[in-house]
C-alpha cells in the first residue's frame, strides 16, 4: 500500500509541474549553502541523542554515543524498510548491547515520538496563527489548521494512555485486556508482559523536573533542523523568514506520517511542495527544493546508519527478523 501512495503522489507532481523548470531551478540552486545545512542537521541528531539519553534515564543512564548509534540505526531502518521498522530496530540495539528490555525502551521511543509530536503541533500551530500568508493560500492554511488540531487530539489521547498507564497501571492494564478478550490467551498473556515491560519506560511521564530539559532539548533539536531547512531555502533563492522553515518542517513531518515506500519518497516531497506553496512558491522551484531536501536529510543518515549496524557486526536481515520479534511482544532483554 505504501508502494501504491508513493506511486501516486509521484504521479500528481509529474503530472502537475514543468519537468524541465524544474531541473533548471536545481541547477541554479546555490550549493555553497547545503555544506553549513549538513553540519546543522549533525548538530540536531546529536541534540536528538542527548535527549534520548534524558527520556532513558529512569530505566537506565546509557553513554549518549551509544544512544545515538542505536538511533542512527533506527532512521536508516525507516528509510530503507517498510512500516517504521527502524523505531522497533532501535529497541533492539539498546536491548542487546545494553541489556534493557526491548519493551522498556521501546516505551522510550514513545515517549519520545509524543514530544515530536507536540513540539511540532506548537510550531505548525503558531506559523499558520502567527506568520503572514498570500490571500491566495487562505483555504489551504485553514485545512492545514485544521488537521493540526486532528493531530493534536491524537496525540493528547496516546498521552492519556500513556499517563494512565502509568499513574493507574493495574486498571488500566485490566481495561486494555478486556478490550482485547476476543484474543487467544496465549497472545492475551504475551501483551500483559509487554504492558509491563512497557510501563517500565514510561517512568519518564511522571512529570516533575525531569521533563524539563527533555521539553527543552525536543525545542532545540526541531528548531535545529528548521535552520537547516531555511539553508536550502537560501540556496534556492527563496528570501522566506525563519519562521516559514518552522512551518515547513511541520507540514513535512505530519507528512511522511502517510503510510509510503520505504525512504518517504512521494510523501515527503508532496508536503515539502505543499508547505511551500503555501508562501507562494512555484511549483516546480518547491519539487526542486524538495528533493535538495530529502537528500540531505535521509542519505547521510542513511549511511551513517549503515557503518554503525557494521561496527555493532549486526546486518540488515538479522535487524529485521528481531524487529518482528519485539513488534510481536518480545520483552526478553536483548
Amino acid at each position: 500500500m505504501g508502494v501504491l501512495v508513493s506511486g501516486l503522489l509521484l504521479a500528481i507532481i509529474a503530472w502537475t509541474i514543468d519537468v524541465r523548470e524544474a531541473v533548471r531551478a536545481l541547477a541554479a540552486a546555490d550549493v555553497r549553502w547545503v555544506g553549513p545545512a549538513l553540519v546543522i542537521l549533525g548538530i540536531s541528531l546529536g541534540v536528538r541523542a542527548w535527549r534520548w539519553r534524558f527520556i532513558m534515564a529512569p530505566v537506565k543512564l546509557i553513554n549518549t554515543h551509544r544512544l545515538f548509534s542505536a538511533m542512527m540505526i533506527g532512521f536508516m531502518g525507516n528509510n530503507l524498510l517498510p512500516a517504521r521498522v527502524g523505531e522497533f530496530m532501535r529497541a533492539y540495539v539498546i536491548g542487546k548491547t545494553q541489556r534493557v528490555s526491548a519493551s522498556a525502551s521501546l516505551a522510550t521511543v514513545v515517549v519520545e515520538r509524543l514530544f515530536d509530536g507536540f513540539t511540532l503541533l506548537a510550531m505548525l500551530l503558531v506559523s499558520v496563527l502567527v506568520l503572514h500568508f498570500p490571500v491566495e493560500s487562505e483555504r489551504l492554511t485553514h485545512h492545514i489548521r485544521t488537521a493540526g488540531w486532528l493531530a493534536f487530539g491524537f496525540y493528547l489521547a496516546v498521552l492519556a494512555v500513556c499517563v494512565l498507564l502509568r499513574l493507574y497501571q493495574a486498571p488500566t492494564r485490566r481495561g486494555i485486556l478486556a478490550v482485547l478478550s476476543f484474543l487467544p490467551q496465549r497472545w492475551r498473556a504475551k501483551t500483559a508482559e509487554v504492558l509491563d515491560g512497557f510501563v517500565q519506560g514510561l517512568e519518564v511521564v511522571r512529570g516533575g523536573w525531569h521533563l524539563v530539559p527533555i521539553l527543552a532539548l525536543s525545542i532545540a533539536a526541531w528548531s535545529i533542523q528548521a535552520v537547516a531547512i531555511w539553508l536550502v531555502l537560501l540556496a534556492f533563492h527563496l528570501k522566506l523568514s525563519l519562521g516559514a522553515s518552522f512551518f515547513i518542517l511541520a507540514v513535512q513531518s505530519f507528512g511522511v506520517m502517510i503510510p509510503s515506500s520505504p525512504g518517504f519518497i512521494g510523501t515527503f516531497h508532496a508536503a515539502s511542495i505543499l508547505a511551500m506553496t503555501a508562501y507562494g512558491v512555484g511549483r516546480e522551484v518547491a519539487l526542486s527544493a524538495s528533493i535538495v531536501m530529502h537528500l540531505l536529510f535521509f542519505m547521510p543518515v542513511t549511511v551513517v546508519g549503515l557503518i554503525y549496524l557494521w561496527v555493532e557486526n549486526l546486518t540488515l536481515h538479522e535487524m529485521t527478523v528481531a524487529s518482528k520479534e519485539v513488534a510481536l511482544s518480545t520483552t526478553e532483554d536483548g
